[in-house]
């Protein structure tokens, strides 16, 4: 097989959208960050994607969000962002 015909390779594991979201740091907040990183013996954007969902975790707790997915223009409530 030739190298133009390898598929690319893809190291974001299956169900991960393509979309990124950016993630602006300050830069202590982007040196803590990568410390913080390098300590759990991950890569930055792995620890980024714990660190959200965490975060997102305790702020859906604090201020619960109720939106249709009719409001939110989605079909069957499922986001395909």
């Amino acid at each position: 097989m030739s190298i133009a015909q390898k598929p690319p390779i893809a190291y974001a594991p299956r169900g991960v959208v393509r979309k990124q979201i950016a993630l602006r740091l300050l830069a202590p907040e982007l040196a803590t960050h990568e410390t913080l990183a390098k300590q759990s013996g991950s890569s930055s954007a792995s620890f980024a994607r714990r660190m959200y969902l965490r975060g997102l975790k305790s702020y859906q707790r604090a201020t619960p969000v109720q939106v249709s997915a009719q409001r939110m223009n989605i079909p069957h409530g499922v986001n395909r962002a």
